[in-house]
């Protein structure tokens, strides 16, 4: 698998480090939906417009969603907003997209137990890793406009991906919690797929 977009969930293979089990059991299990958003998004990296803009209102709106419920879990104090959402926002609004609207995240993102939490923020956090590379490849893409690349620029630290593998390689988890975990991570996957094909139905998103 090639994780060359900055997609939720991206996890660079050979990045594991000996004992981290439930990110080994995430990235496995969350595999194929990965997959299908880098075929969704590749597009942009040749200067889709619409693609690219399509990648920011979807990850605008979940973040939106889902930063909420991870400020109110059991990783609050652990995990926090860094400015990603306002970067999204600011995104949007220069290439005149569409309104925010409230999009209240679906009960299957529970983030109640430490380890749904953890699921959560994975797919999160995860879409950090290639930030840095998407930008280059961005900038060398023939589009007619430069893209706006606040979210890209305010994901490219992976420092606090680095702090939620640490985490994880902490945890002794039952094989319920490891199920309950994964659970969460691949309806999270879902919740941004369904974003997207909300906004990619609601009219042009570009040119």
């Amino acid at each position: 698998m090639t994780h060359t977009l900055t997609l939720p969930g991206a996890d660079p293979a050979g990045a594991d480090a000996p004992g981290e089990t439930l990110r080994d059991r995430l990235r496995a299990d969350t595999r194929e939906a990965h997959e299908a958003l880098d075929a969704r998004f590749s597009p942009m990296m040749a200067g889709d417009a619409g693609r690219y803009a399509l990648f920011l209102l979807m990850n605008r709106d979940a973040h939106a969603a889902i930063e909420p419920l991870l400020s109110a879990s059991p990783l609050a104090g652990e995990w926090r907003a860094t400015g990603r959402l306002e970067a999204a926002r600011q995104d949007c609004r220069i290439l005149g997209l569409p309104a925010e609207r409230a999009v209240p995240a679906p009960p299957e993102l529970d983030a109640g137990t430490r380890a749904g939490a953890l699921g959560l923020a994975y797919v999160l956090e995860g879409s950090r890793l290639g930030a840095k590379y998407l930008l280059r490849a961005l900038a060398r893409a023939p589009a007619r406009n430069p893209f706006p690349t606040h979210y890209l620029e305010a994901s490219s630290d992976a420092g606090p991906f680095t702090g939620l593998m640490r985490a994880m390689a902490r945890e002794s988890f039952s094989p319920a919690e490891l199920s309950r975990s994964t659970e969460v991570a691949r309806h999270t996957f879902r919740f941004f797929g369904r974003l997207a094909d909300e906004h990619e139905t609601a009219g042009p998103l570009g040119s």
